[in-house]
This record gives C-alpha cells, sequence and structure tokens, in this order.
C-alpha cells in the first residue's frame, strides 16, 4: 500500500489540535480561577459592608467611618478589575474554543481523506487479486 500523501498534514494538524486543547484548558482554568477571586472578593466587600453597619449601630469614630468608606472603595476597584479581568478570560476562552472547534474540523477533513485514499487502495488490491486469480484460473484451466 502507497502512504498517505498528506500524513505530515495530517499529523500537524493533530499537534494543532492537542496544542487547541492545551489553550482552552488553560484558558478556563484562569476563568475558574479569576470567578474564584470573584466571588472571594465579593465576600469580602459583603463583609465589610456588614462590618459598618454593625459598628455604626455601636457607635464609631468619623475617622474609623473614613477607613472603613476608603477600603470598600479599595475592595470596589479591585472587583472592578477582577470583572474586567474576567471578561478579557472568557472571551479567551471563547478564542480557544472556536480555535479548537477550526483545528478539529480540519483534522477530520484530513482524516476523512485518509480513509478515502484507505478504501481506494483495497478496492485496488482487491482488483489486483481478483486479475491474479483469473490468470491462474485460465491457465489451470489451459492445462
Amino acid at each position: 500500500m502507497s502512504r498517505f500523501r498528506l500524513q505530515t498534514v495530517l499529523d500537524h494538524r493533530q499537534r494543532l489540535e492537542g496544542q487547541g486543547r492545551q489553550e482552552l484548558a488553560a484558558a478556563l482554568e484562569r476563568e475558574a480561577e479569576l470567578c474564584c477571586r470573584c466571588e472571594e472578593g465579593q465576600q469580602e466587600l459583603h463583609r465589610l459592608y456588614e462590618d459598618l453597619e454593625h459598628r455604626r449601630r455601636d457607635g464609631m469614630h468619623p475617622q474609623e467611618m473614613v477607613l472603613y468608606e476608603r477600603q470598600i472603595g479599595l475592595q470596589v476597584a479591585r472587583l472592578a478589575e477582577l470583572a474586567e479581568a474576567l471578561d478579557l478570560a472568557r472571551a479567551r476562552v471563547e478564542a480557544a474554543r472556536a480555535s479548537l472547534v477550526e483545528a478539529s474540523r480540519e483534522r477530520r477533513l484530513l482524516e476523512k481523506l485518509e480513509e478515502k485514499h484507505l478504501h481506494q487502495e483495497k478496492l485496488q488490491l482487491q482488483r489486483r487479486e481478483a486479475v491474479a486469480l483469473d490468470e491462474i484460473a485460465l491457465q489451470f484451466h489451459k492445462r
């Protein structure tokens, strides 16, 4: 049987698909990490608000209130940065997913070509075997 002429291309496509899977996994991991950090930040902000409210009821100095407001402002800014980073991570996940889909499509296309090539080779081999058997039958019949 002859070698599939596009085997090196198919091998390359399989490597690209593997890299695409790795990139998607890394992007999903980054997204999950940022989601956890956002959740933790939300919990910290909630805790700060509750703590501020509790201290207000018990009475607090104006300087403490200013400190709490600054801390809350910083936490809100951190959450905004995390939300922006999370949006970017989600965009990267979608881009990696689209890239992987394209790489898989191209690999499958080449695999179908390889299957077609193998099928043609098999048919050709069967034809040669049939011709060889016919020749043997003719020679046997002549004797």
